[in-house]
């Protein structure tokens, strides 16, 4: 069946496109590369490309569509398996927005990497969504998301609930009365989504009206606070979070926002010591730096 040759071969004439420049870039003759594929055709039982006289360019049949995939994960397979002997780490990997880390895990994470210098950690900042589907394609070991998007194969915990606070710039001088919301200039908002609730919230109260900034980094946020005169809402942890980057004015909120929830997901059943390990000391932490 396949080798490691059979493997480099296939995805470096998907990659390059044709069989000659193949050839090149893994320094054999075309002759040879043309009999290592038929060959691998054949151990197969299907055609992986199409191969039509008088094109030069090799595309991917609608099985080799399918087989690609399965190939740049066996090289990775392959690679992690020959590495293990000269790699003393261990390899944990977090998806998350930014707010978590800049709130909370980035503290957490600086007290294990002090106490496990083994432990190597991959963070990766992405959205919800993609969260989810970094844990289902394994580049993921935890993820933490502000929606419980459901997924059988998941399993997610509410980790904290929080109110929305109103923060301002420094200078922000025009006289509000944060009671009334007709007096919210939305002219001077800055807009940033941290639920589908809190979306539909923010909608629902100020109807088809466009805040003139809508980001969603939380330093994006504190880029424009601190430089123009104007406010935001934002969770009570982000709040707390800018105090200690820009000088800034908080205010409660006297309505009614749903809580801004974030939780914590995981692969299902999975089995992962250090894994469960890492939620027990963030479920003691979280509370210290939210």
């Amino acid at each position: 069946m396949l080798n490691l040759k059979d493997i480099e071969t296939i995805l470096k004439i998907n990659e390059v496109g044709n069989l000659s420049n193949a050839a090149k870039a893994l320094y054999v003759s075309q002759p040879t590369i043309v009999k290592n594929l038929k060959r691998i055709e054949n151990d197969l039982g299907y055609k992986i490309f199409y191969r039509k006289k008088g094109q030069q360019n090799s595309v991917l049949t609608p099985r080799g569509v399918q087989l690609i995939p399965l190939l740049q994960d066996m090289l990775d397979i392959y690679s992690k398996a020959v590495n293990i002997k000269d790699n003393n780490y261990i390899t944990f990997s977090i998806a998350s927005s930014d707010g978590p880390y800049l709130c909370f895990l980035n503290e957490i994470l600086l007290k294990l990497h002090n106490k496990f210098p083994n432990v190597l950690f991959k963070l990766k900042v992405t959205t919800y969504k993609n969260c989810v589907e970094s844990l289902l394609d394994n580049s993921a070991d935890i993820a933490f998301l502000g929606n419980n998007i459901y997924n059988k194969d998941i399993f997610f915990k509410k980790i904290i609930s929080e109110n929305f606070v109103i923060v301002t710039s420094k200078n922000y001088n025009k006289k509000i009365n944060w009671s009334n919301l007709s007096s919210f200039d939305l002219k001077k908002c800055i807009y940033s989504s941290y639920s589908s609730e809190f979306s539909a919230w923010f909608k629902n109260i100020f109807k088809d009206s466009k805040p003139p900034i809508q980001c969603d980094l939380i330093e994006q946020v504190i880029f424009f606070l601190d430089n123009l005169d104007m406010w935001s809402i934002v969770p009570k942890s982000v709040a707390n979070y800018i105090l200690k980057k820009i000088k800034i004015n908080v205010y409660d909120i006297p309505y009614e926002i749903p809580s801004r929830n974030l939780y914590y997901a995981r692969r299902l059943n999975e089995k992962n010591l250090f894994l469960d390990m890492f939620i027990e000391i963030l479920i003691t932490n979280v509370n210290e730096n939210v």
